[in-house]
């Protein structure tokens, strides 16, 4: 009777340890999809010097927090440490981030390439960019992805309801364009596209993606290509990341010569 009590009392505690790693992994667990949830709130790329710093904001844009936190914090630093090609281009233009914080206090937009933008470019596209021949040239690619006015994705979603929809069926944008330090850049929204499984790939047939009610989910796209994929306030300024350069495809013709004509 003894040798089966304690063969009874050895079985409730291993019963006991357990049911203690199954609350211990399903607390694990509860953590994990916490942080999962939350990562939609920070939208700069990971880096931990910044996660912190974000929070949300009610315009779909994040900003960095205020008080002492935002002191830390310029544009400058921000894009020297989430898109080092192109503060590296950007600071071409010797002096732009102090005349942007003195003369334009009231706000400004950067559209910010992201790294992957500037892999897809050619290798020699990329050596163009370095070579000192073509200085002119990347000074004014840079001033492209420059708006000397505050605009939130909120303000570039704003529809324009007294003109005719777009090709896609879409309400046209208030913005068709943007005056940069550059020249003008042009807006537009389309339809997110995806390539809709395997099949559909073969045939080259693109699927239009859409969200939980059945709605178009639809994408900013700044000049040629350059699709807004977050957005973050840093102080006065708004800063965009984009996929792809958004200056003129025909700037880089001028690379590769002494002075670019009119600049």
């Amino acid at each position: 009777m003894n040798s089966f009590s304690s063969v009874f009392s050895s079985l409730q505690v291993l019963l006991l340890l357990l049911n203690m790693l199954v609350v211990i992994a399903a607390f694990q667990h509860s953590v994990a999809s916490v942080n999962y949830l939350l990562q939609p709130i920070f939208p700069l790329i990971s880096r931990p010097v910044h996660s912190s710093a974000l929070s949300s904001s009610s315009s779909n844009d994040s900003s960095l927090s205020g008080g002492k936190e935002q002191a830390k914090f310029t544009v400058e630093s921000v894009l020297k440490d989430n898109y080092p090609e192109f503060h590296s281009l950007l600071s071409k233009n010797e002096g732009l981030f102090k005349t942007l914080d003195t003369d334009f206090s009231d706000g400004y937009t950067i559209f910010a390439p992201n790294s992957q933008a500037f892999v897809d470019l050619s290798e020699k596209q990329r050596k163009q960019l370095e070579d000192p021949r073509n200085l002119e040239t990347a000074q004014k690619m840079g001033l492209y992805h420059v708006v000397t006015e505050a605009l939130s994705i909120t303000n570039l979603n704003t529809e324009d309801w007294t003109v005719p929809k777009t090709p896609e069926g879409l309400p046209a944008l208030k913005f068709a364009a943007v005056k940069t330090l550059g020249g003008e850049v042009p807006i537009g929204r389309f339809k997110k596209k995806t390539g809709g499984g395997f099949w559909r790939s073969l045939v080259n047939v693109e699927k239009t993606v859409r969200d939980k009610d059945g709605k178009p989910v639809t994408e900013i796209v700044v000049g040629p290509a350059g699709t807004i994929l977050r957005s973050v306030k840093v102080g006065n300024a708004m800063i965009h990341e984009v996929d792809s350069l958004v200056s003129p495809v025909l700037l880089w013709r001028y690379c590769d010569q002494l002075r670019m004509p009119g600049f």
